[in-house]
């Protein structure tokens, strides 16, 4: 066995907990709020593709690019290894916990030993932190325990999974580093860069135009998802719980510019503050409404959803062009 000595934290979003449990080794303490903005974490894309049973509503940057822009932003050294080979995915690991570092696996959630929903989901992220000739120990959002275990078989399963928004058995850890950096100064640049993405979206499906065109779409859900029944809860459940939508983001982003206000002295980002927490609440009425209308067959809480969501694409263009001009001074 080889185990190393952690204190976890357990958060509310799998990869900005993955990467919280992986600073706080190099001595970088940050809130799982800061790492979510400093990663310029908010986001949304309205995605379907053929082989998905249901659409994909996602509330954040897409999978890998929130370690991405924290590096960036921190000036970090993070390793990232990708690999075909299920062996050599494995010695990854091993090797990294050999040396004494975390390792933050992104995966499919659904063949964890520990996981209860029935639905795949391969943008999942773990820390591991030790592994026998049987199991591995985790840290994940998903579960409150504290230590979570895994067969390696399963495992092994997860990490080489091949639905959408799969990697290759992706790992990565973050270097010894001793870089001292001045928050007051990276976070206006970090929120900047955000809302000028946010307010030039590549294409129609993301961002505030994304969430519109969701608004006009999803009061036909019963008729174009697949089995509606099961299928328009599962889109609620992803949203508010697991995380991929919902309030969940927006509560991060919100407590992340309240922690900015503290930390630049720019009121501003508390007023931005208060208008993404009540954001956040209508996205859950949202999941509430599109789970609704699953359970009861019927269209009138897909057309309050739709109704709630045009005035959000409004709302959340509005508040990011205060940001970018506050910001950009």
């Amino acid at each position: 066995m080889n185990k190393l000595h952690i204190n976890p934290f357990i958060g509310q979003h799998c990869e900005s907990t993955a990467l919280v449990n992986l600073l706080n080794q190099r001595g970088i303490h940050l809130s799982e709020s800061l790492v979510f903005g400093l990663g310029q974490g908010l986001g949304y894309i309205y995605w379907k593709s053929k082989g998905m049973d249901f659409p994909f509503l996602g509330g954040r940057v897409k999978p890998d690019e929130l370690t991405e822009n924290l590096g960036n932003a921190l000036n970090l050294s993070i390793t990232c290894k990708e690999t075909g080979s299920v062996r050599k995915a494995w010695n990854n690991l091993t090797d990294e916990i050999d040396a004494g570092n975390l390792v933050a696996l992104k995966l499919d959630s659904h063949y964890l030993d520990y996981c209860k929903e029935d639905f795949h989901f391969a943008a999942h992220y773990v820390t591991c932190y030790g592994y026998d000739d049987k199991q591995v120990y985790l840290v994940d959002s998903m579960s409150p325990n504290k230590e979570n275990t895994t067969s390696i078989a399963n495992l092994e399963k997860a990490r080489n999974y091949k639905g959408p928004m799969a990697s290759k058995n992706l790992s990565f850890s973050i270097q010894t580093t001793e870089t001292k950096q001045d928050l007051s100064k990276i976070i206006p640049e970090s929120i900047m860069r955000k809302a000028k993405s946010y307010l030039n979206p590549p294409i129609q499906n993301m961002s505030f135009k994304g969430i519109f065109k969701t608004s006009e779409v999803m009061v036909d859900w019963l008729d174009t998802v697949e089995d509606p029944q099961k299928n328009l809860p599962a889109i609620g459940l992803l949203m508010e719980q697991a995380g991929t939508g919902g309030g969940l983001f927006r509560k991060l982003w919100a407590k992340f510019l309240e922690e900015s206000a503290e930390l630049t002295g720019n009121k501003t980002y508390l007023q931005c503050a208060n208008q993404y927490y009540n954001i956040s609440e209508h996205w859950s009425h949202v999941a509430y409404l599109i789970e609704k209308a699953g359970k009861t067959m019927t269209q009138a809480p897909l057309k309050q959803a739709s109704s709630i969501l045009a005035q959000l694409s409004i709302d959340e263009k509005l508040a990011m062009e205060k940001l970018y001009s506050t910001s950009s001074n």
